[in-house]
Order: structure tokens, then C-alpha cells, then sequence
């Protein structure tokens, strides 16, 4: 039997602005974190039950009924705070509870997410029975304040980083009920390079387009059957992982194009590919995903 976890995204009457966007909110960016969030615990085996989105204002108690009468093994909140703070908070009923572990594995996940993006921002573990979403669960429950939606740095990165976020997240709820984690997102075809998934065709493509000859000590050079570099050849370089393209336009949070974030125009080095996704092309590392039929390859 699989285990059920109950998502609860910010679902504020009146939605918190966000610094990122005037067209953004609290309960917006939340709502594309869970996005991100679902398909990583779908892919672990959870069974998951989500309050929708349109169910704001003084609804909260229908998913508090909602997620006990189901049953779940854990009701999982997510906002994000303001005030002026940097860092991620985790809140739960009582120190000493199931609750209070599993926070603790979950504040453990987030913490090595920040260090290995080189973000000094520190996630706290704190008691605050007062909110509802604690108190009024039969299942044991976090309450996650992801970021600082007033912080505008952060909250910029956040954007560009939802689905790693949520991967952390998914990696923490794994660890918390001794389920594998599993990457709903690598395909037989993919390898991992430096942390990312790489379409292996496409890697090799790109290494038998940009061999190099190499002498061998002995006078004699080998290369890649691709070529010799500066061939001459008139045909257009191939969209691929490591191109350099050209973009202008709108960046996207998700490869599924959710979470439209900043106008860009430039160029930047592709970073990753997924095919069969309306913008399935990551630009330098994480600043956005944008559709493949606006990047024009130039190198």
C-alpha cells in the first residue's frame, strides 16, 4: 500500500505580492512549486491528494477535513514568508513527534541543496502549534516556509530553481519513509555529467561535432571521426547541450513553460534538453527554460 501525501499550497483570501513579478503571489508560485513536487513523488510511488488552487480565503478547514479524512501519512504545507529573512523555515506541531524527525530529514536535504548552489541561507526547525494545518491534522505535519517572497535575490532564485527545490523536498519525503528515490525525468537515454542529466545522443553529437585533434607524442594526431576543426561545412550547427544560442523573450520556471519570469535577450549556452516539452531547453545552468524553436544556434 502506498503511502498518501496531502499538499498544501499557500491559499491566501488576498495573495502576498511577490518581488519577482507584479503578476506573480504567494499562492502562484506555490501552486508551481507543487507543480514540480508531485511528479517526483508520483515517480517514488506516493499516492498524493493536493488542495486546489482555487479554493483560497476561509476554505483552509475543507483541507484540513479533506486530508484526515483520507488518511494521509503526512500533510505537507507550503509557503513562502516575508519580513525581511533569507532563509527557509520548517514548523511543526510538537519538538519530540514524528512531525519533528521528519522536518529534521527534510531540513536536512534543503540545507545540502543551498551549500551545493552556493547559497548561505539557513533552514530553521521551529514549534508553533498555533497554525491550523498543525494543530487540526490527524497525520503528522510540516509546515514549510520555502523562502522569502519580499527578498528579492532569493525569490529570483527560487523561481529559476523550482523544480530543484522540489526535488529536495521529494529526496527528503523519500528519506522520511524509507522509499527510493526515483527521477521522473531521466529517460534510458540520459547520462549524468557534473549533477545534470545530459541526452547522451546529444552529448555525443556535440563531441564529435567539436573534436579537436590531439597529438599522441608521436607526430601522429587522433580525433573524433566528426571532422577536422574549421571544416568548413555550411550547414547550421544543431540546437544541442553545450550550443551557444540566441534568445529573446520570456524565461519559464518549468520546461512545461509554468512560471513565466523574466524578458531576456542574448546569448547563453544551453544547458539541458528535454524532448517532448513545449520548453524543454534549460539556459545557462538554470536561469530559465524556454521553447526550442526561439533559440537560434550560433555556436
Amino acid at each position: 500500500m502506498a503511502y498518501k501525501i496531502y499538499l498544501s499550497p499557500a491559499a491566501h483570501g488576498h495573495d502576498n505580492p511577490c518581488s519577482y513579478s507584479g503578476s506573480c503571489g504567494e499562492n502562484v508560485h506555490c501552486n508551481l512549486y507543487m507543480d514540480e513536487l508531485e511528479p517526483y513523488l508520483q515517480a517514488a510511488g506516493f499516492d498524493i491528494k493536493r488542495n486546489p488552487a482555487d479554493r483560497t480565503g476561509g476554505r483552509l478547514h475543507e483541507a484540513i477535513e479533506e486530508s484526515n479524512a483520507w488518511g494521509a501519512d503526512l500533510h505537507y504545507v507550503a509557503h513562502t514568508n516575508a519580513g525581511g529573512g533569507s532563509h527557509s523555515k520548517l514548523m511543526v506541531y510538537s519538538k519530540g513527534s514524528r512531525a519533528y524527525g521528519y522536518a529534521e530529514t527534510l531540513a536536512a536535504q534543503r540545507r545540502a541543496y543551498f551549500a551545493a548552489e552556493g547559497k548561505p541561507w539557513a533552514v530553521k526547525l521551529t514549534v508553533e502549534p498555533q497554525w491550523a494545518e498543525l494543530c487540526q491534522t490527524a497525520a503528522p505535519a510540516i509546515y514549510d516556509e520555502l523562502v522569502f517572497h519580499d527578498h528579492a535575490e532569493q525569490i529570483g532564485w527560487f523561481h529559476a530553481h523550482l523544480r530543484g527545490m522540489a526535488e529536495a523536498t521529494a529526496k527528503g519525503i523519500c528519506a522520511m519513509f524509507g522509499v527510493g528515490f526515483a527521477d521522473p525525468y531521466k529517460t534510458e537515454g540520459e547520462v549524468e555529467i557534473m549533477g545534470k542529466m545530459v541526452d547522451a545522443a546529444a552529448l555525443k553529437a556535440w563531441i564529435d561535432a567539436n573534436a579537436v585533434e590531439v597529438s599522441n607524442g608521436s607526430g601522429e594526431s587522433s580525433g573524433s571521426p566528426g571532422g577536422e576543426v574549421g571544416s568548413g561545412g555550411s550547414e547550421a550547427p544543431a540546437l544541442r547541450v553545450g550550443a551557444v544560442v540566441q534568445y529573446s523573450g520570456r524565461l519559464y520556471a518549468t520546461s512545461a513553460g509554468g512560471g513565466a519570469g523574466a524578458t531576456v535577450s542574448g546569448k547563453y549556452t544551453v544547458s539541458r534538453i528535454l524532448s517532448g516539452k513545449s520548453h524543454g531547453v534549460l539556459l545557462d545552468g538554470g536561469l530559465g527554460w524556454v521553447r526550442p524553436e526561439d533559440c537560434v544556434v550560433v555556436a
